[in-house]
């Protein structure tokens, strides 16, 4: 972790964690909130523009937060010829798609880099290290499919 990075560390904590807990009331019903879990799959940017738009991103919050906790723990899907992918990452043409997350930092997954299958490799990825690159985006509009589909 760079100085950078250690000092900032604990203001972001501090301003997602707020983010999260703030009630929002729009025409007498509430909007929707992020699980600590589905939040912590979310680049921070990312996390912070969605936050301040939560009426746009209603159906998005609630997929995420029913999605998060049935993403299967590692060493479930590896047996699995054709596992399906829960979440999508992507930036500048590399996707990876993740089959297992242990619910903290390690998730199994297949990266694609610059869209070539030939390049593809499956392994053990670092979501934090996933959403230390600022163009990391998580893909909202992903549903769970096999890398075959």
């Amino acid at each position: 972790m760079n100085g950078y990075q250690a000092a900032t560390s604990g203001f972001l904590t501090q301003s997602v964690s707020a983010a999260l807990q703030m009630p929002e009331k729009t025409h007498a019903c509430t909007l929707p909130q992020f699980t600590a879990e589905a939040a912590r799959l979310i680049p921070h940017s990312q996390l912070m523009a969605t936050i301040q738009k939560k009426k746009l991103y209603r159906e998005v919050i609630e997929r995420l937060n029913a999605q998060a906790p049935n993403i299967p723990p590692l060493g479930k899907a590896e047996w699995i010829e054709e596992p399906p992918a829960y979440l999508h990452y992507f930036f500048s043409g590399t996707d990876i798609y993740i089959y297992e997350w242990d619910g903290e930092d390690t998730m199994y997954g297949t990266c694609i880099p610059d869209h070539d299958l030939d390049m593809a490799y499956a392994g053990l990825f670092s979501l934090s290290n996933i959403k230390s690159n600022m163009f990391v985006e998580l893909d909202y509009y992903f549903t769970g499919q096999t890398i075959a589909a």
